[in-house]
C-alpha cells in the first residue's frame, strides 16, 4: 500500500482504472463509475471539494439528478428530515451564502455543506435543490448500489460523502449503457471505473466499519 500526497491510498490489487479515478477524485475532479451488472453509470465527485465547474459538468454531460451520497451518521448530525410518508430524504439547501439555490455555485456550496464535519442542522434548510441519499452502513460490503459505490470510492479518495449524477444517453434521454458511459468519459476527459473494482478494493483493505 502507498499513500500519495492527497491522502488517497493505493492498494496492491487496484487496477489502473480505479487508480486513475481515485487520483482524479482526490484532486477535486470527477470520475464515471459504471455498474456493469445494471448497465448504468454515474458521474461522481467528492463532496467536500465540490466546485461549480464539477456541478456544471454533471448537469451538462450527466444530465440526471445531482444528489449527495451521505452516511447515516451525517444524516443524524444534520437532522435531515424525510419527506412526509416516505423514507426518501427531503431536498436541502445551504442556509446561507446561496442565491436562488439552483445555480452551479449554489449547488456546489450546498454539497460542500453536507460533507462539512463542522456543519450543524442550522446550516441547511428544506426544501432545496440537492437531494441527500443515505448509503447503507458498511457500504458496498453490505449493499450494492450506486449510492454505496459513490460513498465508498469517495472514502477511498479520503473524503466523506460524494456528489453523484446519473448519466443519461444524449440521444434518447434513457439511462446510459456501459458503452455509452465509457464513451462519455473519453469525450469529456475523465477516468472511468466500475462498481466491481471498488468492491474489490473494499475487500482488500478489509475495513468493516464504513
Amino acid at each position: 500500500m502507498t499513500t500519495v500526497s492527497s491522502g488517497v491510498k493505493f492498494f496492491d490489487s487496484i487496477g489502473p482504472e480505479l487508480r486513475d479515478a481515485l487520483a482524479s477524485l482526490a484532486e477535486g475532479g470527477l470520475a464515471v463509475v459504471i455498474d456493469s451488472s445494471r448497465d448504468r453509470a454515474d458521474l461522481v465527485a467528492v463532496a467536500r471539494t465540490m466546485t461549480p465547474e464539477a456541478v456544471n459538468v454533471m448537469i451538462t454531460h450527466g444530465r440526471g439528478v445531482v444528489s449527495v451520497a451521505i452516511t447515516g451518521e451525517q444524516r443524524a448530525r444534520l437532522a435531515l428530515p424525510a419527506m412526509p410518508g416516505s423514507s426518501t430524504l427531503a431536498s436541502v439547501e445551504a442556509s446561507s451564502g446561496v442565491g436562488t439555490g439552483i445555480s452551479a455555485a449554489d449547488r456546489a456550496l450546498t454539497i460542500r455543506t453536507l460533507a462539512d464535519a463542522a456543519a450543524t442542522p442550522d446550516d441547511v434548510v428544506c426544501p432545496g435543490h440537492i437531494v441527500p441519499i443515505v448509503a447503507a452502513a458498511g457500504g458496498l460490503l453490505s449493499h450494492v448500489s450506486r449510492v454505496e459505490a459513490a460513498i465508498d470510492i469517495a472514502r477511498l479518495a479520503d473524503s466523506p460523502g460524494a456528489a453523484i449524477c446519473e448519466v443519461l444517453d444524449e440521444e434518447s434521454g434513457d439511462l446510459s449503457t456501459t458503452s455509452e458511459a465509457r464513451a462519455l468519459a473519453d469525450r469529456i476527459g475523465v477516468p472511468a471505473t466500475t462498481v466491481a473494482a471498488v468492491i474489490e478494493a473494499r475487500i482488500e483493505i478489509a475495513v468493516t466499519d464504513w
